[in-house]
């Protein structure tokens, strides 16, 4: 799926008491499924959950979830 908005990598953040890595995003949008802002994939025990700017998971928009994974690529090296 093509979304008309783009991310760009801010930075990551580590939690070594849980293992979880959140790697922040900034999404510029003109699409109707995800607005612009902060937004965060944290990982876990290879699991990824999208978050809203207020590191809360999103789990009450199924569409905004999906174009937010979509539109974070995770760095490969950070």
């Amino acid at each position: 799926m093509t979304y008309d908005a783009t991310a760009v990598f801010l930075e990551k953040d580590e939690n070594s008491q849980d293992q979880t890595s959140v790697y922040w995003f900034e999404i510029q949008s003109d699409d109707y499924r995800v607005e612009s802002g902060e937004y965060g994939i944290a990982v876990c025990n290879g699991e990824s959950t999208p978050l809203n700017e207020d590191g809360a998971p999103i789990d009450y928009n199924e569409i905004e979830r999906a174009a937010v994974l979509a539109l974070c690529e995770i760095p490969s090296e950070v």
